[in-house]
């Protein structure tokens, strides 16, 4: 109870500072998803921001994240990221920060599909803790968008290396996205690591105010391989703020 109400405290917290920060954030990516990486386009992305909060609960854990993503141009993007996680069982909670680049090799506006090259490194800490280097990950999205360009469907491949064991796994993810009116989207994803886990998600994106604001609420179901297998189901909400300056 005690970690659900911390998560939620920083969620809030987040929602606010956000707010506090409107006047000069702006729009980066915009993907609802939880792994999956896109390769879309938006024309005005230049020398812009992104903000974005999100809280995850299930029955073992619960975690908060926020993002902030900034846009140098419509095809070069990078993104921070920093994350909660702590455990109903009582075992020390943890920390985790990721730093990424998106870069645009092809324009899905122009050529018809785009595709993505995404580079990424991400960090650790469990409770008290000195922080870890955990590794880097290289990834492919490629997005091809259909129904008169009013929906999209991603397909990734990638990599990513576990310094710790010095382990290195294929990774790879599918997802759509489709609007079902103007101010709702529907989407879903299912993505994976080697044999060591996979996810299915999916949910709805609701536009508080088109193109400026955005909430998302969805489900998912994590699957972990191997002696000790298990599934996880988590419930996710989500605020991102996009060309707010």
């Amino acid at each position: 109870m005690r970690g659900n109400a911390t998560n939620f405290c920083r969620f809030f917290a987040l929602t606010a500072v956000c707010w506090a920060c409107a006047i000069s954030l702006a729009h980066a990516e915009d993907s609802p998803y939880l792994r999956l990486d896109t390769a879309l386009v938006e024309g005005d992305d230049e020398n812009q921001f992104e903000f974005a909060t999100r809280y995850s609960s299930s029955n073992d854990d619960n975690s908060t994240q926020a993002s902030l993503g900034y846009s140098f141009n419509p095809l070069l993007s990078v993104e921070a990221q920093l994350g909660w996680t702590n455990y109903s069982n009582g075992t020390d909670g943890e920390t985790e920060a990721q730093v990424s680049a998106r870069y645009v090799l092809l324009d899905h506006n122009r050529d018809d599909w785009g595709l993505a090259l995404i580079g990424s490194n991400q960090w650790q800490k469990t409770g008290d803790n000195s922080m870890q280097d955990e590794g880097p990950a290289i990834n492919l999205a490629f997005t091809k968008p259909f129904g008169e360009k009013s929906g999209n469907l991603h397909l990734n491949l990638g990599a990513s290396r576990k310094n710790s064991t010095a382990d290195t796994c294929a990774t790879w993810g599918l997802g759509v996205d489709v609007p079902l009116t103007q101010k709702a989207m529907l989407f879903a994803e299912f993505s994976g690591r080697d044999t060591t886990d996979q996810v299915t998600h999916a949910g709805m994106r609701w536009w508080l105010k088109y193109g400026k604001i955005a909430l998302d609420t969805s489900i998912s179901n994590t699957q972990t391989f191997g002696d000790e297998g298990t599934a996880t189901q988590r419930f996710h909400i989500g605020l991102v703020f996009f060309d707010l300056r």
